[in-house]
């Protein structure tokens, strides 16, 4: 038999099945070939193999042609092995249970704690994924990189690794009359962002909307309704705002902007609801692990979505705000029914609500 036919016939007798590969792994395995921690490892296995064959008094002799491919199928089988699998095209669900979804996020704390300074986790969060819990990992890393120094399990529930940052969010939607839920923007920017709550100032005959720094520019620029539009759709301007990290990892976003008085203006109820904001909380009273918040957001189109945020800051990394990927600390909220995006304020503002 010529060394061709027998490398063969080993590559037939060692083919691993198809459903035991994850064809994301597969597909980088080329890229990842030359990883120095992965070729240790294959080499230390083969150095246990030797010394192991010697203890019962045998060699191991492998022909030189023969040593690319027992190389290369250790190789894949240490990635196989250490490598968590990846969420790929498969859909992630929330987790229902509400105790499973407390224990769950905790564990996912757990794993940034001790896997956070090895791996550039975006964030973590429970998961179902075909039916079954997962701790979903989310990298800063180029989709389809194999992250082969988390575990495919911790603490009792299996990881699934998934591809992104935090970004934030913008959406286009037509004019309404200023109440929380409706779309505003730059004038000078094709963008939009959400207008969250109407306050007016103490001690003057003026209203304000809040919404997020990243979306209407600095202070004095113009804040259009809808947020696509031209000068003509004024309606505020930025007064006070502020974009930044603090000293203590806090990611602070926001902008007050004073409204013109020659907008309409409604109370605080929200966008095709029935709620009414009626007071505003920026510090938190309590950190708690073991008990969640439900929070709503309110959209023209989305109309009122639902989510868990449990009252514990987070660290997660945030790209596109700043001009380099950072690491900044914010509560975290997880949908339960369609698409859900929140914005969070730190500072004590003296305002107060328009009933």
């Amino acid at each position: 038999m010529t060394a061709d036919e027998l490398s063969e016939e080993l590559g037939a007798l060692l083919a691993i099945a198809d459903s035991e590969v994850d064809n994301s792994i597969l597909s980088n395995f080329t890229e990842a070939r030359n990883d120095p921690n992965v070729i240790d490892s294959t080499s230390t296995s083969l150095d246990k193999i030797v010394v192991q064959l010697k203890k019962i008094g045998k060699e191991l002799s492998i022909d030189l042609y023969m040593q690319p491919h027992i190389t290369s199928l250790q190789r894949l089988n240490f990635l196989l092995k250490y490598a968590a699998p990846i969420v790929g095209n498969h859909k992630i669900s929330p987790v229902c249970d509400n105790n499973t979804f407390i224990k769950m996020a905790k564990v996912g704390r757990d794993l940034r704690k001790d896997f956070g300074k090895k791996v550039p986790l975006s964030v973590t969060y429970p998961g179902m994924v075909d039916g079954k819990e997962y701790i979903i990992a989310s990298v800063n890393l180029t989709e389809g990189t194999p992250v082969h120094n988390i575990p495919a399990e911790y603490k009792g529930f299996p990881l699934l690794v998934d591809y992104g940052a935090f970004k934030p969010s913008c959406d286009n939607r037509q004019f309404q009359p200023l109440k929380p839920g409706i779309s505003i923007g730059d004038a000078e920017i094709d963008n939009a962002c959400t207008l969250c709550a109407l306050f007016s100032a103490k001690n003057q005959d003026k209203e304000y909307l809040l919404t997020v720094k990243h979306r209407v520019g600095d202070v004095d620029g113009s804040v259009i309704q809808p947020g696509k539009g031209t000068l003509n759709d004024h309606c505020a301007h930025v007064k006070f705002a502020d974009l930044s990290i603090d000293d203590s990892g806090m990611l602070v976003d926001y902008a007050f902007c004073e409204i013109d008085k020659c907008c309409e203006l409604i109370s605080n109820q929200a966008c095709g609801t029935q709620v009414v904001i009626n007071s505003v909380q920026s510090t938190l009273d309590c950190e708690s692990e073991d008990q969640f918040i439900y929070v709503y957001k309110v959209g023209r189109e989305t109309g009122c979505t639902k989510g868990r945020m449990l009252p514990v800051l987070e660290s997660v990394i945030i790209t596109e705000l700043f001009e380099e990927a950072k690491s900044a600390n914010g509560l975290l909220v997880y949908g339960i029914d369609g698409k859900f995006e929140n914005v969070y304020v730190k500072e004590q503002l003296e305002f107060k609500l328009i009933k």
